[in-house]
């Protein structure tokens, strides 16, 4: 497929969206116990989550050139929380003057985040691992759900119960599918996806230790891809650290690098 300035937008926003959709849920619940908050700039999004320390969600997606002006206004968001955002620029919004603005204020490139995309029916579904099995997770599952995903990610375990509150609320939201993997019969790996219009989402995934490089992360692709073409997707996206494990299964299964966004940090983190 042709790489377009239209095919960047609509990946950046299909993920946007499933952003959208997972904090405004978590907001949603009782007391805000997360301290969710999100606040438009233009075509700016800010997100931002009080109570989880780090990145992962305290994040600028989307902002532009267009949106230059506004900087002072969203570093204030921020500041009034106590937080300090990350910038994800992709090449289509990004400048030498929007760069130049986040270098004056303190921030610097960090990293590199890679977006995939692949057209559902052109993607390869791989040979599973004979004893790799994927099935949707039930409702009472998520509290290993929650346990899955801070042990595969390298997150304390002070978080495993907000993890899990926060996934059980997105199971009754339309577009949302829960995974569990199984590897002999024991619970290996987790995984969601999220379908907004024609474009399914591979929101997240996680492999527990012992059971990395047995194709596990690869069968939970599958699975989604497959939900993905039941539901009626054209589009196929996904997003992973550049050269990452996932990154690689991510083409092996079919999707495009098709584009590269930068990350940008405060200097004094």
């Amino acid at each position: 497929m042709k790489v377009t300035t239209k095919r960047f937008l609509k990946t950046e926003q299909a993920e946007i969206e499933m952003t959208l959709s997972r904090l405004e849920c978590m907001g949603k619940r009782e007391g805000n116990p997360m301290g969710c908050e999100i606040k438009r700039f233009g075509k700016t999004v800010a997100f931002a989550v009080k109570n989880i320390p780090g990145p992962s969600y305290n994040t600028v997606k989307g902002f532009n050139s267009s949106d230059l002006d506004a900087l002072d206004d969203i570093l204030g968001f921020y500041r009034e929380k106590g937080i300090t955002p990350r910038f994800e620029l992709t090449p289509a919004d990004s400048g030498r003057e929007l760069c130049f603005a986040l270098h004056r204020k303190g921030f610097l490139q960090t990293g590199f985040h890679t977006s995939l995309e692949g057209r559902v029916e052109r993607s390869v579904p791989s040979r599973p691992a004979n004893n790799v099995e994927v099935r949707s997770l039930d409702k009472e599952e998520f509290d290993l759900y929650g346990q899955f995903y801070a042990e595969a990610f390298g997150m304390p375990p002070f978080t495993v119960d907000g993890i899990t509150a926060n996934n059980r609320a997105l199971a009754d939201e339309a577009g949302w599918y829960f995974y569990l993997a199984t590897a002999g019969g024991a619970p290996a790996g987790i995984a969601s996806l999220y379908i907004t219009g024609d474009t399914g989402v591979l929101a997240a995934a996680g492999t527990l230790p012992a059971y990395r490089q047995k194709g596990v992360h690869t069968a939970l692709i599958d699975a989604r891809r497959a939900e993905a073409e039941k539901s009626g997707c054209r589009v196929l996206t996904g997003q992973a650290s550049f050269g990452s494990g996932s990154h690689r299964n991510m083409l092996k299964a079919g999707l495009q690098t098709l584009y590269t966004k930068a990350v940008w940090e405060s200097a004094d983190k």
